[in-house]
């Protein structure tokens, strides 16, 4: 997206028309009342595709010729617009008659040095694509890479909500969230937000003194924002960063527990907390999944690693709404639901295992697990029963998350001989007592 400076000089006119333009014009407007806040932007900032200013202003004298030989002496290429009655053109100077300063006749100019398109009737094409998202992750975003923008009502323009250089506070957030939920970034600038987003996250993960529960907010927040991410883009590089650092959070709460007292105390703080039920499902399923390794295998490490990744991404590809949907009956009883919603829950697993199939640092067979972590071989449907020869990983992660499930669903905080006793009955082959067996011992 191209970036635009705008000297107002604090005028009135100026400064209505810079609000107009706001959304007309496919580039990012950045006001600057004098031509020292431009020298300053410009010893930050070099990759400025145009500035737009006033021949002269008030205390300032002639702007335009300063500024033109800043340029010149700094060896930046930026072409200066400039409206005033005696301006002249000259090689990087354009000139608009300060009689032809309105909306349509100076977006026009700037579609013209800036290389905006047009259609073979003359109408402009707009080169701006705007990506959507929660007003939420601004929260977590200290500064932002661009202007956040509103769309106006149903027509495909948006207008300027918050400017690149305010103050990003909670009582501006708080205020901006009464009217909007969702807003719009410049989809080229959305990689640079999640980066924010991560950095500002990987900081207040590393300070003294955070919380479990804080940290457990924090997580649930943020690994609502990475699901919504990966749906639309897969886990490409602006995100896999805040995967990993949510995705380790988890993962190692739930390596450090080996004692049941420990484990149960844990689960209640998750269950407890004030998480959403997709990220307590998550954290449950690692916790309890990880604690059932150190008593069924030796070597119980690798196996840990091994089912987080199943408890995190196993159902990354499904919609929030329906992740209580545990079996062909409970999909049923959902009634007449759109086809494309149908294939979306009922082929979940093997969606999640095609995302997590791209990331690299997933280990090896990891895919392949999440496919069939429902017991299906081809990653689709819920099979009436699990198989008792299925693979001892999918096998523990299955009686894990179908315990999980029915500890929330029954309000307690954490396993009780009640809530595993009420599911017991669905594994009953040699296998799946065991671990029924190592769950009792919890209790």
């Amino acid at each position: 997206m191209k970036q635009i400076v705008f000297i107002t000089g604090k005028q009135a006119k100026l400064q209505e028309l810079l609000r107009n333009l706001e959304g007309n014009v496919s580039g990012n407007l950045i006001e600057r009342e004098t031509i020292d806040d431009v020298l300053a932007l410009l010893s930050l900032v070099r990759d400025i595709d145009l500035i737009i200013t006033p021949e002269q202003l008030p205390k300032e004298g002639s702007v335009a010729a300063k500024l033109s030989e800043f340029l010149i002496s700094s060896d930046l290429q930026i072409p200066l617009l400039i409206s005033g009655e005696n301006a002249q053109a000259s090689e990087g100077i354009h000139v608009i008659p300060p009689s032809q300063l309105t909306v349509e006749h100076l977006t026009d100019k700037i579609e013209t040095l800036l290389g905006g398109h047009v259609d073979s009737s003359g109408k402009k094409i707009e080169t701006t694509t705007y990506h959507p998202l929660p007003l939420s992750y601004l929260y977590y975003v200290k500064t932002l890479p661009c202007h956040i923008y509103k769309k106006v009502s149903d027509k495909p323009s948006y207008n300027v909500l918050i400017r690149i250089d305010q103050d990003l506070s909670k009582e501006l957030l708080d205020t901006v969230g009464k009217e909007y939920k969702e807003v719009f970034v410049p989809r080229e600038y959305h990689p640079n937000l999640i980066n924010n987003i991560t950095n500002s996250m990987t900081a207040h993960f590393s300070a003294a003194g955070l919380t479990l529960e804080n940290r457990l907010k924090a997580n649930s927040s943020l690994y609502t924002i990475l699901k919504k991410e990966i749906n639309l883009f897969g886990i490409n590089h602006s995100i896999s960063y805040l995967v990993e650092l949510v995705f380790q959070s988890v993962l190692e709460g739930a390596m450090e527990v080996f004692d049941k007292e420990g484990l149960q105390q844990y689960a209640q703080k998750i269950s407890e907390s004030t998480t959403t039920f997709a990220y307590k499902i998550v954290h449950l399923n690692a916790l309890y999944a990880c604690y059932l390794m150190t008593k069924l295998v030796r070597e119980f490490v690798e196996y840990q690693i091994i089912v987080g990744y199943l408890a995190f991404f196993s159902d990354i590809a499904l919609p929030d709404r329906y992740l209580k949907i545990r079996s062909t009956e409970m999909l049923k009883a959902l009634g007449n639901i759109p086809a494309d919603e149908d294939a979306t829950i009922r082929e979940h697993a093997l969606r999640a295992s095609r995302i997590i199939g791209e990331y690299r640092q997933a280990p090896t067979g990891v895919a392949n697990l999440i496919k069939k972590h429902h017991g299906a071989n081809d990653g689709i449907g819920f099979p009436d029963k699990l198989p008792d020869d299925v693979n001892k990983i999918i096998m523990v992660f299955f009686i894990t998350e179908t315990m999980t499930h029915a500890m929330l669903a029954q309000g307690v905080p954490y396993l009780t001989k009640e809530v595993i006793d009420s599911v017991a009955p669905k594994f009953d082959g040699p296998n799946q007592q065991k671990i029924i067996k190592v769950l009792h011992s919890i209790c």
